[in-house]
C-alpha cells in the first residue's frame, strides 16, 4: 500500500515535468485581457512572415476576432492601394527631377564664373591667345577689361547661389531669383539665335561668333533656362 502511494505521488511530478507549457497556455497564463496587445503585435509580424492570422491563439479574454477580415485588414495596412503607391513614385520622380535640374544648372553657371575669373586674370583658354579668344567668346577685336569679367563672374556666381536655393532662410527670395536667372537666360538665347546677340552686347558683330552663338552659346542659355525653371517649378509645388 505505501510502494502504491509513493508510485501515485511520484506520478503526477514526473508528468509535470516531462510536459512543456505550449505557447497557448504560456499566452493563458496571464490575467484575462493582458496579452491582447501582445496577440495583435504577433498576428502582424506572422502575417509578414507568410503566416495566417487563424493560426495564433486568440488567448483567454481576448476580444472576438475574425481571422479572415483581420488578415484582410492587416494587410490592406501593410500594401498601400495602387494609386497611393503610384502618387508617392510620381512625388519621388519628381524630386529627382528637380534634384537633377538644379545640379546641373548651377555646375554650368559655376562654371562660366570661373571661367570670366580666369579671363579677368590674363588667361586665353581655352584658345591660344587673347585676340581669338575676343573674336571667338565676345565678337570683338579684344577682350573686356578686368573688371568687367570679374562682373560677370560675380554675377554668374550669384545666380548659381540663387538656383542652389540660397538663401535658405528666404525661400520665396531664391525661387525668384532664380526665376529671373530663367528669364535673362532666355532673352539671351533667343537673341542669339536671331543674330541679334549685339543689341544686349554691342560690338558683337564678328562672324565667328556669330556662328558660334548660333550653334553652341544660344542653346546653351536656352536649356540652362529650361532647366533651371523646371527646378524652380517643383521647388515651389
Amino acid at each position: 500500500m505505501a510502494g502504491t502511494t509513493n508510485r501515485i505521488s511520484r506520478t503526477p511530478s514526473a508528468v509535470t515535468r516531462s510536459a512543456p507549457r505550449t505557447s497557448t497556455e504560456v499566452l493563458n497564463s496571464g490575467p484575462p485581457g493582458a496579452n491582447i496587445d501582445l496577440i495583435d503585435t504577433v498576428a502582424r509580424h506572422s502575417l509578414a512572415a507568410g503566416y495566417h492570422v487563424s493560426q495564433l491563439p486568440a488567448g483567454r479574454g481576448s476580444r472576438p476576432r475574425q481571422p479572415i477580415a483581420a488578415g484582410r485588414a492587416l494587410s490592406a495596412v501593410a500594401s498601400p492601394p495602387l494609386g497611393l503607391r503610384r502618387g508617392a513614385g510620381d512625388s519621388v520622380n519628381a524630386m529627382k527631377t528637380e534634384r537633377t535640374a538644379r545640379r546641373v544648372s548651377v555646375t554650368a553657371l559655376t562654371t562660366l564664373a570661373g571661367m570670366h575669373v580666369a579671363w579677368g586674370r590674363g588667361s586665353s583658354w581655352p584658345l591660344s591667345d587673347r585676340e581669338s579668344l575676343a573674336d571667338a567668346v565676345t565678337g570683338r577685336p579684344e577682350m573686356p577689361g578686368p573688371v568687367a569679367c570679374h562682373l560677370v563672374a560675380g554675377a554668374l556666381g550669384t545666380a548659381a547661389l540663387l538656383v542652389a536655393g540660397q538663401p535658405r532662410r528666404y525661400p520665396g527670395l531664391s525661387r525668384l531669383g532664380a526665376a529671373g536667372v530663367a528669364g535673362v537666360l532666355s532673352v539671351r538665347g533667343a537673341a542669339g539665335l536671331v543674330g541679334r546677340t549685339d543689341l544686349l552686347s554691342p560690338g558683337s558683330v564678328s562672324s565667328r561668333f556669330r556662328r558660334l552663338d548660333r550653334l553652341a552659346y544660344s542653346p546653351l542659355c536656352l536649356a540652362l533656362a529650361t532647366s533651371i525653371a523646371v527646378s524652380a517649378a517643383r521647388r515651389s509645388s
